[in-house]
């Protein structure tokens, strides 16, 4: 019987599930069960996403009681980056390829309460986007609740950083344009609720 290619595209999702599930495991080894509180993996370590899963991470680590808090990534450069929000996180950098693997096991099977993928639309059929475009939530709230489940969210502040990397600064500017139309966003919300 020959197959439609559909039956191709499931048999290949399926597949590269499998190989999310390694990767996903070799990242707990990688870290090891002592020094990781918490799995965060972020499918896209150059999106906005990567951005608030930062800016975030402080009332994350106290909501949760986190002290060392994993980070897998497809952005080299978050080696630089993670440390100016966490001092005492750690950094696993993968591929393109087993990112998607990744991802493609998030969506067939439920993570460990203490992974997060730290994105508003991935998996595929996640709608972050679309609710902080046309609610009365920001972006960077809609994060901290949808993904960190972080009830008493508090608008977030960007660490001061003196050190030299180009990196670092340019990534820390980004992340205050952001956090300023998050706040200005939170603000006309509050707004047009009173």
């Amino acid at each position: 019987m020959n197959s439609t290619p559909v039956d191709r595209l499931l048999k290949e999702k399926f597949r590269s599930a499998k190989r999310g599930f390694f990767a996903w495991k070799k990242a707990r080894q990688y870290f090891g069960a002592k020094t990781c509180d918490a799995l965060i993996f972020q499918p896209d370590g150059y999106s906005d996403d990567a951005v608030y899963s930062l800016t975030t991470l402080s009332q994350l680590c106290l909501s949760e009681d986190l002290e060392y808090p994993c980070f897998v990534t497809t952005n080299p450069d978050m080696q630089e980056i993670i440390p100016v929000f966490s001092s005492a996180a750690r950094i696993m950098v993968v591929s393109e390829g087993t990112a998607r693997d990744m991802l493609n096991y998030a969506l067939f099977s439920k993570l460990e309460d203490d992974c997060y993928v730290a994105s508003l639309t991935e998996p595929f059929g996640r709608w972050g986007d679309v609710i902080s475009r046309n609610g009365k939530i920001g972006p960077e709230q809609c994060f901290a609740l949808g993904i960190y489940m972080i009830w008493n969210y508090a608008p977030c502040s960007v660490p001061d950083y003196h050190g030299n990397s180009a990196v670092v600064h340019t990534f820390l500017k980004r992340a205050n344009d952001l956090q300023s139309k998050s706040v200005a966003f939170d603000a006309e919300a509050e707004h047009e609720n009173n």
